[in-house]
């Protein structure tokens, strides 16, 4: 148990240091899905943003052009399951009323 409250303690903290509203333990579940899907957002974004520099830099090299923009790819259908599942988590807890 003590390790569930330094856990909640650290994200409350996270919240806390961004500016989101202080939450109590019984938000700790919705304030950790926000904190797992922001990070991972932000991940993906920074992907997709270091492919694209690699496709503007890769000089005319096919084989350079050709993973950037496979890369982008992933990193768009990335953000697209990412949001989906966001999307999914967040009717499943309005539904079950968690």
């Amino acid at each position: 148990m003590n390790v569930l409250a330094n856990i909640y303690q650290l994200i409350a903290t996270v919240y806390e240091d961004v500016g989101l509203p202080k939450g109590d333990i019984s938000t700790f579940g919705e304030n950790a899905k926000n904190l797992v899907f922001v990070i991972a957002g932000v991940i993906t974004i920074y992907i997709i943003l270091s492919a694209g520099f690699k496709y503007v830099t890769s000089g005319g090299n096919a084989e350079d052009t050709k993973k950037a923009g496979q890369t982008i790819v992933y990193g768009a259908v990335g953000l697209f399951i990412i949001l989906m599942s966001y999307v999914i988590i967040t009717w499943v807890f309005k539904v079950g009323g968690a």
